[in-house]
Parts: C-alpha cells; sequence; structure tokens
C-alpha cells in the first residue's frame, strides 16, 4: 500500500470517528475534545450565553441527522437547532483539529517509513553444552537454546554454570558464550561492503574468534566498564565483581573506556578494567586457560557445516528453506542454495557441499 492510500485510509477512519463509529482514532478524538472544552471553558453565569463544548458537540450531531431529513429550518420545527454560524464553528474547529491529526499522523507515518532498513540477520548456534535459553524483556527463561537455533538481533542469551553456547556471527566470526553468563545481540546487521556486530556482555566471559571482516566492518563487545573493538583477532571479555578483563592470545584488540583514547592489547597481555582505573599487563593463567577452549569453537565454513548437519531438519534450522535443485539431465538436488562462485551455484546437502553450473540448473523449487 502507497503513502496515498494510506492517508486515504487514515482520513475515513477519522471522519467515521468524528461522526461516533468507535475506532483506533476514537481515543485521541475524545482527549482533544476534552482538551478544547478546558482550553474554552467559560463562568458559569455566561453559560446562558455561550454553550458549553460538549452541548455543541451534541447538537453539531443533531443537526447533521436534522440537514439529512430537511431542506430548511423554519420556525416549527421543534428541535432545538444551533445558530448556523455556531454550526460552521464547530465543524470548523473539528476539522481544523482533524486535519492537524492527519498531518501529525502523516508526518509519523513518513518518518516510520523513510527510517532506512537495515538487512539484520541471525547468528547461529553451532554448539550447546548443558543449558542455555533466551531471556524475556523481565530477565525470565523464554526457550531452552538447541543446537542450529538462530537467535535475532535484539535477544539475550543466558548460560547456565558449567554450560557453554557457541555461535557463528559471520562466516569469518564466531563466539563461545561461557557458563554463568548474560549476552545481548543488540546489533547484526551485514551490508555489501561491512559487517556491524554489537554485543553487549552484562555479565561472564565471551571467548572470540574473528579470522576476518570486511574492510569496514564493525566488530564490538560493548559492556559497562568499557568496550572491546576487533578486526581479526581471538581474545576473551570478561566481566564479574564490577571488573572487566580482556586478554588477547592473537591479533590486536582495541579497549576504549568512556570517551577516553584506546588502549591496544597486543598478544601475551590482558587489560583490566575497573573503578580504580585501567592497567595492562602479561595474561593471566586464567584467561589462558579460557583460551584455549577457542580451539574448538567451530567457524560457519564448509567443513565445519558438513561436521554439525546431521539431518534435513538440521539444514532447514540453519537456514530455514529446503529447496529442490532440477537439473537439465533430468536429476535433481534437494538443499539450499547458498550462495553462487564463478556461474556456479553452492549447494548444501545433508551429505555434503556440492557446486553445479548455473546452465546445468533448470529451475530451484522451495520445497520447505
Amino acid at each position: 500500500m502507497n503513502n496515498r492510500e494510506d492517508t486515504d485510509k487514515i482520513e475515513e477512519q477519522i471522519s467515521r470517528a468524528l461522526t461516533g463509529e468507535s475506532n483506533e482514532y476514537s481515543a485521541i478524538l475524545s482527549q482533544l475534545k476534552n482538551k478544547l472544552q478546558s482550553a474554552f471553558s467559560i463562568p458559569e453565569e455566561q453559560s446562558n450565553v455561550i454553550v458549553n463544548f460538549e452541548m455543541i458537540w451534541n447538537k453539531h450531531l443533531q443537526n447533521e441527522k436534522l440537514s439529512s431529513q430537511s431542506q430548511s429550518f423554519g420556525a416549527n420545527t421543534q428541535q432545538e437547532v444551533l445558530p448556523l454560524y455556531k454550526r460552521s464553528w464547530v465543524r470548523g474547529l473539528v476539522s481544523i483539529a482533524a486535519i492537524g491529526l492527519i498531518t501529525w499522523v502523516g508526518w509519523f507515518s513518513y518518518q516510520e517509513l523513510s527510517k532506512p532498513i537495515l538487512p539484520s540477520y541471525d547468528a547461529k548456534i553451532t554448539n550447546v553444552y548443558g543449558r542455555a535459553y533466551l531471556l524475556n524483556s523481565d530477565g525470565s527463561p523464554r526457550v531452552d537454546l538447541k543446537n542450529l537455533d538462530r537467535i535475532s538481533a535484539g535477544e539475550t542469551v543466558m548460560v547456565e554454570s558449567n554450560s557453554f553456547v557457541d555461535f557463528a556471527i559471520t562466516p569469518n566470526s564466531s563466539i563461545r558464550i561461557r557458563s554463568n553468563t548474560t549476552l545481548n545481540f543488540e546489533i547484526l546487521v551485514q551490508e555489501e561492503l561491512k559487517d556491524r556486530i554489537v554485543l553487549y556482555l552484562k555479565e561472564g566471559s565471551v571467548l572470540t574468534k574473528v579470522s576476518k571482516l570486511k574492510k569496514f566492518s564493525e566488530f564490538t563487545i560493548r559492556t559497562e566498564m568499557g568496550n572491546v573493538q576487533v578486526r581479526g583477532t581471538r581474545f576473551v571479555t570478561e566481566t564479574k565483581n564490577d571488573t572487566l578483563k580482556v586478554g588477547v592470545v592473537s591479533g590486536k584488540v582495541n579497549f576504549t573506556k568512556d570517551s577516553a583514547s584506546g588502549v591496544s592489547i597486543l598478544p601475551g597481555f590482558e587489560v583490566e578494567s575497573s573503578a580504580s582505573g585501567i592497567t595492562q599487563k602479561p595474561i593471566s593463567k586464567d584467561l589462558e586457560k579460557q583460551l584455549a577452549e577457542l580451539d574448538s569453537v567451530l567457524m560457519q565454513e564448509p567443513d565445519n557445516m558438513v561436521n554439525i548437519i546431521q539431518s534435513e531438519d538440521d539444514l532447514f534450522r540453519l537456514y530455514s528453506i529446503i529447496e529442490q535443485i532440477h537439473l537439465e539431465n533430468g536429476n535433481s538436488v534437494r538443499g539450499v542454495v547458498f550462495g553462487m562462485n564463478d556461474g556456479n551455484l553452492l549447494i548444501r546437502t545433508v551429505s555434503g557441499e556440492m557446486k553445479i553450473p548455473q546452465d546445468k540448473i533448470l529451475d530451484v523449487e522451495k520445497i520447505r
């Protein structure tokens, strides 16, 4: 539906609300009527000269009914009728209010419609050990997580004790949310020239493995005690007892606190941030032990996907679609088309990855 049709629909609903129909604008008009009544209130001793808004409104509705039944308002009419100039005043006032309401609604709708739609995507679970779940807005558990579930931007994950969950964030970056950790996937955006990932670590520990990002990409882990930004590296971020620790095993990590200048953390070092300040020192044995777990965190790579896709249900949970690829030789392949390379369609099936020349494919049919 285009903007003109939206405006016409809004005008029609407001017009119906003005004549007494109950719809989504009735409450707004009722509030408007009360405000106008208050704004134009008069002393009680003058009430015999100028009636209040409620009386004007009721008589306006009565006059509208009478005008449809008769073309003249003679002296013999038994109903009390407002003079023409009062009816015009009422209708003008209501019309102005309605036009204002329509303008406001139209402007608000335009603002909403004109906002750019960011190409958000889902992070994918590649491994669940123990128990983890999504949280409701009040912090209560909503649903248990399982292998190959997809997590949308804005979702919050809680991992219980003696548990962890691995996520594929982009094809070349993965994280492990460790036990007793709460993490919010604030922003997950993929564009042609860049990705933007922002994760909010409320408490606990998260391991990060970033192989490479697009040239202008952003990968940030945000905490109350500072932000961690990377382009390609392996590191751990831990926050507990009002202290943030960031340890790096490879690459380079940039840490910033408030508006202060960034601190570069090199491999083999860690930064600790607390109310007393920021310190940098050789990485502790505890963070080294955590970082050793990164070796078992899978990237979203073809070989790794084969390891975790054991059934068509796994394939569907990962891609939210199953397709039948019909070939020119009469055969067909059941799986998911996930990309194109040098004129070949890249197809992932339960048994593995395939490349088929595009000119050998007659049709791709969605079957689930």
